[in-house]
Formats: C-alpha cells, sequence, structure tokens
C-alpha cells in the first residue's frame, strides 16, 4: 500500500512490535508521530531528550526488546549521546530515531543543522540514514536486526524530514521473524566437555556473574551451577539481580568500591568461572583484582581473554551455554568434590563474620539520624519483592546499593559503565511503561535529582506511579568523598550542594503533584514505601541522609 515515508517508518515500528516511545517533539518528527494516532503505540514526551533516551534504554534492559526513543535536528539529537553511552556500554538494545531537516538543504547551515552521522557512529552498534522513502521500511527492520543480534545495543536512524513527508512508498508488512536473526549461539560440545573437565580439576571454584547473564535471564542456570560446583558466586554490578540475595550461595557484588567480601571470595579461589562479564574497570577496581585461573563464557569474541588471561572461552550464549555446561559438569563433578564443598562453608564462615561485624556499625544504625548508609538498605530490603524494579543512578547512594536483599523475580538496572548521572528517574519511566505490573522504585541522589527533576512531572502527567527515592545529602556525595579520601576531609570545594535542611525537595515534588513523604531515619523509610504503595500515585520519598561515612577504597 502506498503512505508517506513517515507513515511507513510508524507501520513498520508497529509491525516490529514496538509499544511505546519516549520523545520530546520537534517538527520533523510530526509526520510519524502522527501517524500512531487510532495505534495501539503509546507516544510519552519527556522533559528532556537524555530522560527520553535513558527511558528506552532500561525499557530494553527490563523487556530484552529494543526501546525506542525520538528527538529533533541538532540538539535534541546530542541531547541522546550521554544517555545512548549507558545503552552501548551495557549492551541494551535500544533504536534511537533522530530527525533531520530536508536532504536539499543540508550542509547549508539550516536552522540546528548538525552532521549526525559524525556524531552518532562511535557510540552507537550502527548508524542508518533514510535519505529516500524508499528504503524507510528497510531501515527499520535492519535497525531491529542489529539492535538484537550478537551482543545488543543501540542504533541510529537518522530520517530525512523530506524523505518522511514528500515521498511516498509501497509498504506491505512482514513477519518480523523473517528479518530477523535467532542469534542462539553456543560453543562446540568439545570445548563445553573441555570446560566441565578445566573447572571440576578445581578444589576451589567461584562464579562471577555479570550483565550479559542478566540480559539472557540465566538466573536459573547460575543456581544450578553453584550447587554443582559448591561456588561462592558474586555479581559485578551489571549483574546485581541476576542471582538471588537469599541463597546460600549468594555472596554479593564487587565492583568500584564494595565489597570486601566478593572481593576475598574471588581471590581465593583458585578458578573462577566469569559468566557474561568483560571484566571491566568498575568490576576489578580497574584491574587491580587478583583473579585466579579464568574459564570465561562472552557472546563477544572479543571479550574473551581481553582483559585477563583465560584458560578456556565459550563463546556464545550465557543462558543457553551455562545450560550445556551444566548437562557436562553433572558427569563430573564428584572430582573435588568434597574440597570444593569444603571451600563454599569456609567462605560462608567469612560472610557470616563480616555480617556480624556490619550488623555492630554504626552504618547499619537504624535509629540514626540523619540515616544511616547500610541501615538505609536493610530497611528498603524488607520492602523489596520479586514484583519490584529497581533503577539506581549514579552517585554515593548507589554505592550503598549493593547491600540490598534481592530475591528470585526482584529486577535491579544502573547505567554502569558509562556511569552516566540522569538515568534513575528516567530508566523508571521506561521500566514502569515495560512492566506494569511491578513496584517500580527510582533509587537516586540529590545530585541526580537535580538533573532530572522535571520528569517528576512526566511521572504525573503519564500517571506512572513510581516511588522515587531521593538520598539527600547535601552535595555531589561520591566525588566529595573522593576529595576527602584524597586530599582530608574538608573544606570542599566545587562538590557541595543545599544542606539537607535548607531545601524541602518534598514541596517540590508536591509543586509537581507528586505525593510526598520525609524521612530522617532508617527505620522510617519501610513503612513510608508501604505507604506509596497504597497511594499508587508517583511519590517521592525524601531520605535525609548521612554522606559522610568513607565509601574508598571500600565501602563495606
Amino acid at each position: 500500500m502506498k503512505m508517506t515515508g513517515g507513515k511507513a517508518v510508524a507501520m513498520t515500528l508497529i509491525e516490529q512490535g514496538c509499544k511505546a516511545v519516549f520523545e520530546v517533539p520537534g517538527g520533523q518528527m510530526l509526520s510519524v508521530v502522527n501517524s500512531f494516532i487510532g495505534t495501539d503505540v503509546r507516544v510519552i514526551a519527556t522533559r528532556h531528550e537524555n530522560a527520553a533516551c535513558a527511558a528506552a534504554d532500561n525499557y530494553g534492559r527490563v523487556t530484552g526488546e529494543p526501546g525506542v526513543c525520538f528527538a529533533t535536528t541538532g540538539p535534541g539529537a546530542t541531547n541522546f549521546l550521554t544517555a545512548m553511552g549507558g545503552a552501548l556500554r551495557d549492551g541494551s538494545p535500544m533504536i534511537a530515531f533522530v530527525f533531520q531537516n530536508k536532504s536539499q538543504d543540508f550542509g547549508r547551515g539550516d536552522v540546528q543543522e548538525v552532521d549526525h552521522g559524525d556524531i552518532f557512529k562511535p557510540i552507537c552498534k550502527k548508524y542508518i540514514a533514510i535519505r529516500k522513502a524508499s528504503v524507510a521500511p528497510w531501515a527499520v527492520r535492519e535497525a531491529y536486526r542489529v539492535a538484537m543480534s550478537g551482543r545488543r545495543g543501540p542504533v541510529v536512524v537518522d530520517c530525512f524530514r523530506d524523505a518522511l513527508e514528500s515521498e511516498e512508498v509501497d509498504y506491505e508488512p512482514m513477519d518480523p521473524s523473517l528479518t530477523r536473526t535467532t542469534s542462539q549461539y553456543v560453543p562446540a560440545p568439545g570445548l563445553i566437555e573441555q570446560a566441565a573437565d578445566i573447572l571440576s580439576g578445581y578444589k576451589k571454584v567461584a562464579i562471577l556473574a555479570g550483565g550479559g547473564a542478566k540480559m539472557d535471564h540465566a538466573t536459573d542456570e547460575l543456581l544450578r551451577a553453584a550447587q554443582l560446583l559448591h561456588a561462592p558466586v558474586v555479581t559485578t554490578h551489571n549483574g546485581i539481580s541476576v542471582f538471588p540475595t537469599d541463597d546460600e550461595h549468594s555472596f554479593g557484588a564487587r565492583t568500584r568500591m564494595a565489597t570486601r567480601l566478593a572481593r576475598e571470595t574471588l581471590e581465593a579461589a583458585d578458578c573462577v568461572l566469569v559468566v557474561g562479564s568483560s571484566l571491566s574497570a568498575g568490576t576489578t577496581a580497574r584491574w587491580a583484582l587478583k583473579m585466579p585461573d579464568i574459564v570465561q563464557i562472552d557472546i563477544e569474541p572479543e571479550q574473551i581473554a581481553r582483559q585477563y588471561p583465560t584458560r578456556l572461552g565459550l563463546v556464545g550464549h550465557c543462558k543457553l551455554t551455562l545450560g550445556l555446561l551444566n548437562a557436562a559438569l553433572e558427569k563430573t563433578v564428584s572430582r573435588n568434590d568434597a574440597e570444593r564443598r569444603a571451600f563454599l562453608e569456609e567462605r560462608k564462615a567469612s560472610r557470616d563474620a563480616r555480617e556480624r561485624e556490619l550488623a555492630e556499625s554504626p552504618m547499619s544504625d537504624a535509629t540514626a539520624s540523619p540515616a544511616a548508609p547500610l541501615a538505609v538498605m536493610d530497611e528498603l530490603s524488607k520492602v523489596i519483592d520479586g514484583n519490584t524494579s529497581i533503577t539506581c543512578d549514579a552517585g554515593t547512594c548507589v554505592i550503598w546499593t549493593h547491600r540490598l536483599k534481592m530475591c528470585k523475580g526482584t529486577v535491579y538496572n544502573k547505567a554502569f559503565n558509562f556511569g552516566n548521572m540522569g538515568f534513575g528517574i528516567p530508566a523508571a519511566i521506561g521500566s514502569k511503561v515495560a512492566r506494569p505490573d511491578m513496584t517500580t522504585i527510582a533509587f537516586l541522589g540529590d545530585g541526580a535529582l537535580g538533573m532530572t527533576v522535571g520528569e517528576l512531572e512526566t511521572l504525573v502527567r503519564e500517571n506512572l506511579p513510581v516511588i522515587v527515592i531521593v538520598i539527600n545529602d547535601g552535595a555531589y556525595g561520591l566525588i566529595r568523598l573522593e576529595q576527602d579520601h584524597m586530599f582530608g576531609a574538608g573544606p570542599n570545594i566545587g562538590t557541595m550542594l543545599t544542606p539537607p535542611d535548607a531545601l524541602d525537595y518534598a514541596a517540590v515534588a508536591r509543586g509537581f503533584g507528586c505525593e510526598a513523604i520525609v524521612v530522617n531515619r532508617a527505620d522510617e523509610i519501610a513503612p513510608a514505601v508501604t505507604r506509596a504503595k497504597a497511594m499508587n500515585r508517583p511519590c517521592l520519598i525524601e531520605v535525609k541522609f548521612d554522606g559522610t561515612h568513607q565509601i574508598f577504597p571500600e565501602a563495606f
């Protein structure tokens, strides 16, 4: 059927399964946006393009399908860059549409003009331009194919205005399975058996699970591997929530400043099975982590042995590869079984001792005012269940979230490897749109709130009952603590914000139409979250937070 290029873009998006578009409007995109009228596609206008892109990023993390975002030419498009970096570095599927002026005017200095290709190519998997309406359906299908193939990531589609508005194309719907690869990569059987033999030969085996394992939903396979090998399991920051913390094999997260228990566990092993982790700087404290022998599973061949020597690399999807490995391990794990069991018990004793130490720390005092960091996480853990989605921003507050207790089904996401601020609330928007059935909590500091406070209005307007927990320590707290670590405690310059008692974020939230609750002590947090859930409306919980507890070089 004949239609404009803009209509064809919209119809191909619907054909590919697009359910939502996050955008800040611009004239160049109206031919596409207006084509969604009368369809089931939800168009959500955010208050900043970075928020639209971050929302699409987390939509992709939660669903496994590409999140879609729109921005107009020039400054609208460039506002995508920061959030897109987070999607690229963490392997999140996304398709970002940027809308260019008319092709005959391109290069002449038109209003807002910039060469999108030059800007976006270094920060996406592929850049695709629609200069003629005839390529529109192919371009959208290609974007989905690339975003979902191999290691997932963002694709940029650059739409020229005349191709959308002035030209027509013959569009015929197509089954998405005909244009997308079903990339179920697994290693050759001989390699699987070799890996099982290698692992069974060690007496102290640990598992490090990363974001690739989480994206592949490999929780069950990780649980089985841990049982077979009696292996303590540590996650990367991107891997948080892929392994339930209430399992006896759980030993927390290893990332930039936390935790000592996780570091000691990995370094005490004589072999680590690395599943879906690039062993990046954040995970390894810039490669200072002393890793033993490694067996590594990753979808990207280039990640195998990139950072650490590897005894054996298995290129394939984490879930499928680990499932095959478990089947092979069942035939070989009787070797050194007693020794591996003893290693797990020794590690559990260390974990129990560490828990007793932390319980007596001032950081765990639930009655302290302002609220103590570990106590905040322990109390918040009481109201987190397997139907909770948590989106975390950058900053000090997120360092402490390694302490959160998460059972199977809990979803935790942060833009870790790029470390971009301004993720928490927009990501919660994407999560709530993707999974309206889940309780959605955005967790961020006052510094990150300043970058995204306008999205409180988006929550209200779109009727998204997200709980926004703001940890208010009156500073860019992470950098202030690093400043203290490097130069001695105070005076601080360039890192301080308005003191917590001098700025009423609850009043700001109410001004946007949100509910709001102020918390001064950690033991007030669980009741506040319970109240916020019952409201079933956007609610901001401001926590007056003690940000003086040092996190460098390790938080706890």
